[in-house]
């Protein structure tokens, strides 16, 4: 008749030779047991058995918590989770690539994190396998709290809430870029262009004004109270790329 084992109290002894004393039997879970075996017979070949996480491209038996729990790597959460028998077997995966159209709230601030008054704040993202496609709009009631040109590196402008962290690429092949629409300046003539470059390992961009030969920081003097910035872009998100 079948055996129904309990992960958290079913063991099965290894021993050396042929004998069972203590000082030469060691003891494995029936998961650990099993999921090798499948693995020794070539089934697993991306699968590992560790109390840390492996790749994201691997199958991971976490032996941190007891039973030990077999896992996947959700891209759209950026976390491991639970596998399913179809996402393993089926050829089924209900771990999702690709999140479409999900909300994120954009902010404006300056570099100390100060915000001014938003009158409207709307965001979309896509997540393509750890490419992240997003666009926002954002309008002001007015720019009171953002620090003024004065106060030097503080007063640069950016925009907060990006809904994953960028990947933190040594070489910047993979910090990605904003194409922005900029309405409202005060002091910035229309020589500019308005563009964006996210920030390895933050979740903001920051915002740049460009002409044909010079790109430097927008600070809050080149706004006005009821500033509008809209714009599409896209990055790597933290735990893809090559690094």
């Amino acid at each position: 008749m079948p055996v129904n084992f309990d992960d958290s109290t079913s063991f099965v002894p290894f021993a050396n030779g042929e004998n069972l004393d203590d000082a030469e039997t060691g003891f494995a879970r029936q998961s650990e047991l099993v999921l090798s075996a499948l693995k020794s017979a070539g089934l697993f070949d991306n699968f590992e058995i560790s109390e840390t996480p492996p790749s994201t491209t691997k199958i991971w038996l976490d032996k941190s918590v007891t039973p030990y729990i077999l896992k996947q790597y959700d891209a759209g959460s950026l976390s491991w989770v639970p596998s399913s028998f179809n996402s393993v077997f089926g050829g089924v995966s209900p771990l999702p690539s690709l999140s479409i159209g999900l909300p994120w709230t954009p902010e404006l601030t300056d570099a100390y994190g100060n915000v001014p008054n938003h009158r409207t704040q709307y965001g979309r993202y896509c997540n393509l396998g750890g490419l992240i496609v997003f666009s926002w709009s954002l309008q002001l009631n007015t720019k009171t709290g953002l620090l003024p040109a004065s106060a030097g590196t503080s007063s640069y402008l950016r925009i907060n809430g990006l809904p994953f962290p960028v990947h933190n690429e040594a070489d910047n092949s993979f910090r990605g870029g904003a194409y922005i629409t900029y309405y409202g300046q005060s002091a910035l003539g229309s020589a500019y262009g308005i563009s964006g470059i996210p920030v390895q390992g933050e979740s903001y961009f920051g915002l740049y004004k460009q002409t044909a030969t010079a790109m430097s920081p927008l600070t809050s003097n080149d706004c006005n109270n009821t500033v509008s910035i809209h714009g599409i872009g896209f990055y790597i998100a933290e735990g893809y790329g090559s690094s």
